[in-house]
């Protein structure tokens, strides 16, 4: 006798008579079907269907079987798809410097935010004074054009411009400018997220002398939530200060964000690692001439230098040796006939930093 039974969705024919039944079934909580054989009569019988018993018992368990991994396959393929990515890709903009030129500074580096995106960066960070080319380190600028010229967060038209840049490509981004607020300029870091709001910024506290002249410093550590973990943010001299970034960390931070301008190179390099060492976390590190990231055990896990040591510009360019020297000859800051030529070297670099947690959630690991 033959008989049709649906399983798991699909037909299958079973032999049986009153003397033989051959069946397929399930264990409790596993993905593997077994076949159930119940025979009577005596044992010739037995021994005569024995050949058919088996031929078809494993007609069902490979057929049932093929079914249920197939199910199994695709709900471990969907599951795949939804977890969560372990790293997030970070893009520093390493871009020379135009000073004071606020148009240009915004055209060149809204360029290489989208280049930077397109390349798959979910948070894209400048250089320190990104925006007005470290227009502090010219003490020639009237402080009335100074403070002009210095960006209001988050009413300014630059601002709102990055603003509007960050919602379109869906990034965070952390853009280096001087800040006007409440008649006292600043040394300021805004880091926008991918819907255009601001997060926060961060008001560099630590100064070198020169820039105190003019800039009031900040106050505090910061430290940012995002999807891929809290962010610190300190800002060039404030690297060479063990107990500032240390502060940072000890607020919260998974990995800290240096927007530079000043030194690097070797020496640079050694004092980045040791803040990473000291800390046990990721620093990344971005400059007009450098991109640098040291891991939580001090090690340089990406460097690159783009340009550096180059020429100066043309003569009685240079108002002031001993404030404006420095960004020439170290390859930072260059002028508007040097656009496109060989000492204007650019690039967008991108590290692949491992997601310690989400945002607010539990402790680095």
């Amino acid at each position: 006798m033959i008989q049709c039974i649906r399983f798991r969705g699909k037909r299958y024919a079973v032999m049986g008579d009153d003397e033989m039944t051959c069946r397929a079934t399930f264990r409790p909580g596993e993905t593997r079907p077994y076949v159930v054989v119940e025979l009577k009569g005596d044992s010739a019988m037995r021994r005569t269907k024995c050949w058919a018993v088996l031929i078809f018992a494993a007609t069902i368990f490979f057929g049932a079987a093929s079914s249920v991994w197939a199910q199994r396959d695709s709900k471990l393929s969907d599951e795949s798809n939804t977890v969560k990515p372990r790293s997030v890709r970070i893009a520093g903009v390493v871009l020379k410097w135009l000073r004071a030129d606020k148009e240009a500074n915004y055209r060149r580096g809204a360029k290489m935010i989208r280049e930077a995106a397109a390349g798959g960066a979910k948070i894209v960070v400048t250089s320190e004074g990104f925006l007005d080319g470290f227009m502090n380190g010219d003490r020639t600028i009237p402080l009335s054009t100074y403070r002009s010229l210095a960006e209001r967060i988050p009413s300014g038209e630059y601002y709102k411009r990055f603003s509007d840049l960050a919602k379109e490509l869906k990034i965070h981004l952390a853009i280096g400018m001087a800040e006007f607020d409440a008649g006292h300029t600043y040394n300021t870091v805004a880091f926008i997220g991918p819907d255009g709001s601001l997060i926060g910024k961060h008001r560099k506290v630590k100064m070198n002398p020169f820039e105190a002249i003019r800039d009031t410093p900040g106050e505090t550590a910061t430290v940012l939530d995002t999807p891929y973990g809290r962010v610190g943010f300190r800002t060039c001299y404030e690297r060479a200060f063990a107990d500032l970034v240390k502060q940072t960390c000890d607020a919260g931070a998974d990995f800290v964000l240096f927007a530079s301008g000043g030194t690097f190179g070797p020496g640079n390099t050694r004092m980045i690692q040791a803040r990473a060492r000291e800390n046990g976390r990721y620093m990344i590190f971005v400059h007009p001439t450098q991109f640098l990231v040291t891991g939580p055990d001090g090690s340089v896990a990406k460097e690159e230098t783009v340009g550096g040591l180059g020429q100066h510009p043309p003569d009685n360019f240079i108002m002031s040796a001993e404030l404006n020297t420095y960004a020439v000859t170290r390859g930072m800051l260059i002028i508007t006939e040097q656009i496109g030529t060989a000492v204007d070297k650019n690039r967008v670099v991108y590290f692949d930093l491992p997601v310690v947690r989400d945002a607010g959630q539990g402790v680095p690991k």
